[in-house]
Formats: C-alpha cells, structure tokens, sequence
C-alpha cells in the first residue's frame, strides 16, 4: 500500500481476504490517516464503525479490536479469555466474516451507516 490511489484500489470490501488485509495493516492505515491521508481516513472510519456495530458478537468485537488495534497475540487472548488460541482464531474469523457482511449490505437486518 503507497499511494491514495492503490490503496483506494485495494480498499474492495467484495472479499473477506481484503478485510483482513486491511485490519492486518490497522496500525498503518492510522499513520497515514494521522498525516493526512484522506482515503486511509474513510477506511478506519468504515473498519472502526464495523467494530463496535451489533452485528458483530462481543467475543468477536473483544478478539478483533484485541489482535489488530490493541496488538495481543492470540496465545495471550486466549490466556485471557479462558479459551483456546484455535477459539480465539475462530472468533477473528467470524467477526471478519460479519464485517464483510457489514460492508457490502448483506446483514440481515442490519445497516453500517
């Protein structure tokens, strides 16, 4: 990711592989937002509203916004949460799934914005 016009490219919520990508790359997107840079700023703001939107279970919520914004291993949240690592990944994967969901207007009932 360099430039707003590859990013606004990569920033295809069709997959739920770009998702990840782009939560991997969480800490980065708020760098280049903090500089000014307009398109990593639209997609925090769509990656964060995600995060806390209803949709996504709290075990969810807790692993992603654990693993990705907040830098915890999945040992360490498992160790945390009384549960395995492979539950934890579990959890990461689901809620990407529903942020996927979220993002391209297939939650049942439910709306991002």
């Amino acid at each position: 990711m360099s430039t707003d016009y590859e990013l606004l490219n990569l920033a295809d919520y069709k997959k739920p592989d770009v998702i990840r990508y782009l939560m991997d790359n969480y800490n980065t997107l708020c760098r280049w937002r903090d500089t000014g840079n307009s398109v990593a700023h639209s997609i925090i703001i769509d990656l964060d509203t995600c995060l806390e939107h209803e949709y996504l279970k709290d075990t969810q919520k807790r692993a992603l916004i654990g693993f990705y914004k907040e830098g915890y291993t999945l040992s360490e949240l498992a160790d945390y949460n009384h549960i395995t690592a492979e539950g934890v990944r579990l959890r990461i994967l689901g809620g990407i799934d529903r942020m996927h969901d979220l993002l391209n207007g297939n939650a049942k009932g439910h709306t991002l914005y």
